[in-house]
């Protein structure tokens, strides 16, 4: 189990990390702070949907029979804070649409970050005798 905690704390680092490297970046740049505010709002629930993931699987793999419910609860939770991130991106500049792209991008980078690690551990295994 040890592994697996290790695994699901450097995702929800690498995720925040990433999303609020992007987001000074993209401010840097000289690009309009609604989509640097959009991709830090997005990285923060990126993480949180990660969590809510590593909840909903170990719950599920210490009690399937209560599989439906595991799984409806966390996915509502899951939804309720794309629903929040999404809403709070377009609160941002309003008919603009950047904070809505800046949280879409913050959004991905769960995904970019677990294909990286992905990668990473593949990487590892072909090397290892």
């Amino acid at each position: 189990m040890a592994p697996i905690r290790a695994y699901s704390a450097k995702t929800i680092a690498w995720i925040l990390v990433l999303a609020f490297g992007t987001a000074a970046g993209a401010r840097a740049a000289g690009l309009p702070n609604a989509l640097a505010h959009g991709i830090a709002f997005g990285g923060i629930g990126s993480a949180i949907c990660c969590a809510t993931m590593i909840l909903q699987v170990r719950q599920f793999t210490r009690s399937p029979q209560k599989a439906i419910a595991v799984i409806s609860t966390w996915s509502l939770v899951r939804y309720l804070v794309y629903g929040t991130a999404l809403y709070k991106g377009h609160t941002l500049d309003g008919p603009k649409g950047l904070g809505m792209l800046g949280v879409v991008i913050g959004l991905f980078l769960l995904y970019v970050v677990v294909i990286a690690q992905a990668i990473r551990v593949s990487r590892k295994a072909a090397k290892s005798p």
